[in-house]
């Protein structure tokens, strides 16, 4: 009781800390990409299918090199309006019975049969937005630390799309995702391995105990590549 305690007050403290202040960027949401052209049938003003998110989230179904056999599943990738998200949210806490916390802003999920998608929220897709958009090197970007995170929330969810359940061993492979994701988003192999090793040393290794263990580091257990010394 005391350790949850604990914890819900460094989610409160992070979330002061960290979250972007009203009206930068990230924070005013994002509306569709304009690469995704008409929009499709399931597209509306509070969410809308984003198919370049989805083409990323299909590279980690294919790259799972076996760990949960093989899953080729078409990435379906939602990004959802400000007002949206918060309905999102609600829902989520119904069906759940708790809530997406703090940080509810910067947390997406995976839903399953029938529709089988990632539901992300508008600070995240902003962020993404950024990276598929933006000319300036991630490194040179004011919110890099965000740009981490996004793409870290992104492979996550990708991860739980191609079979993985459980949050900690999702959260060690997602992180080693993260620079074929950036890939496919069109950042440089250095880009990607700047937001890997941005995700790995200020967030993961900060985080949850339930998203991280001691067997995910380089040539530990969960390494996907441990024939290489490139982590994550």
């Amino acid at each position: 009781m005391l350790v949850g305690l604990v914890w819900l007050v460094v989610l409160y403290l992070f979330g002061q800390i960290f979250v972007p202040r009203e009206g930068s960027r990230a924070g005013a949401g994002l509306a569709p990409s304009s690469k995704t052209g008409a929009g499709t049938s399931s597209d509306s003003p509070e969410s809308w299918l984003e198919p370049e998110l989805g083409d990323a989230v299909t590279v980690i179904t294919h790259e799972d090199n076996g760990v949960w056999g093989h899953n080729s599943a078409k990435g379906r990738v939602r990004c959802w309006s400000r007002e949206g998200w918060k309905k999102q949210q609600a829902k989520w806490t119904r069906r759940n019975g708790t809530t997406l916390g703090p940080l509810g802003a910067w947390r997406g999920f995976t839903i399953g049969v029938p529709r089988r998608e990632i539901e992300l929220p508008p600070n995240v897709c902003g962020e993404l937005s950024t990276l598929e958009n933006d000319p300036l090197p991630v490194w040179k970007n004011d919110s890099v630390y965000w740009l981490a995170y996004s793409i870290g929330m992104l492979a996550h969810e990708g991860r739980h799309f191609s079979g993985a359940f459980d949050e900690w061993s999702t959260e060690c492979y997602g992180m080693q995702s993260i620079r074929a994701v950036a890939a496919k988003l069109g950042r440089t192999p250095e880009e990607g391995r700047y937001l890997a090793s941005l995700y790995w040393k200020q967030i993961y290794r900060r985080g949850s105990l339930r998203y991280r263990m001691p067997q995910c580091r380089n040539g530990g257990e969960y390494d996907l590549r441990p024939h290489s010394s490139v982590w994550p």
